[in-house]
């Protein structure tokens, strides 16, 4: 028999066992962890929105005192609304990767399709001196201890896609930049707070991405792991950085949900 204890409850007394008093316990416990748990992780996702906004900041003056030394803005960006449209691969090689691209109308494509990159390989060597780093890696990132080991867009692939050949994955994502070979083998560069940003072209400011957490993990796309992207207007505007969408690990939330 359960033993009962009684609570003053408004008109009288109700008594309780104590079975039911264990599980009231167990279950306001489990409640209060879950809280825990979103709070911690809301304060989290405000920490990385904070490093987010700050590193954007960091770039654009990197970007201004291109300017200040050289007397022109640094051409290292995407168009912002492109000019052209229509591109195609028309030719693969044996591991699936795109070997020609040509126009819709079936001529080559014009050497700023994408944007103008004249000066992505000097305004990366600015960051240099403009930010400070503590450490360097001008090649070969993730051996010489500049960055873990990040996922590239095709290890992200094939964690979604088990069965896939390496030349559907070549089809999939070779055309998107930051393959996971090409961020071990690239450049980088850690900030005095720990913050990394690294590219995937070596040396280039053309495309590249920023760990805000550093070497601590996750070390997850979407979770402490963002792309920047430069982009212009025209030819002689300033770039403009934005944060893109363009790789999520599983369970990652765009910059979008991110900074909303």
């Amino acid at each position: 028999m359960h033993k009962k204890i009684k609570t003053n409850w408004c008109c009288g007394w109700v008594g309780f066992s104590l079975s039911e008093v264990l599980i009231a316990l167990v279950v306001i416990g489990i409640v209060a962890a879950l809280t825990v748990a979103t709070v911690h992780k809301q304060i989290r996702r405000e920490q990385y929105r904070s490093a987010l906004f700050k590193q954007i900041s960091v770039v654009n003056q990197a970007a201004i005192r291109y300017k200040f030394i050289y007397g022109e803005n640094p051409r290292c960006g995407y168009w912002e609304k492109s000019p052209y449209s229509g591109a195609r691969c028309v030719s693969r090689d044996s591991n699936g990767r795109c070997t020609k691209y040509e126009m819709s109308d079936g001529s080559s494509l014009p050497s700023d399709y994408n944007g103008i990159f004249n000066d992505c390989g000097q305004l990366w060597k600015s960051f240099y001196e403009t930010m400070a780093p503590q450490k360097i890696c001008r090649t070969n990132a993730y051996l010489n201890g500049c960055i873990p080991k990040y996922k590239g867009r095709d290890s992200l692939y094939t964690g979604k896609n088990p069965d896939a050949s390496d030349y559907d994955v070549n089809v999939a994502t070779s055309s998107g930049g930051f393959m996971q070979t090409n961020i071990l083998s690239g450049s980088a560069i850690v900030l005095s707070d720990g913050t990394i940003i690294f590219t995937y072209l070596k040396e280039s400011a053309q495309y590249f991405a920023v760990d805000v957490n550093g070497h601590r993990g996750p070390n997850k796309w979407g979770f402490d792991l963002y792309v920047i992207q430069p982009y212009h207007k025209n030819e002689t505007s300033p770039p403009k950085y934005k944060y893109t969408n363009s790789l999520l690990d599983f369970g990652g939330i765009s910059v979008k949900n991110m900074i909303n």
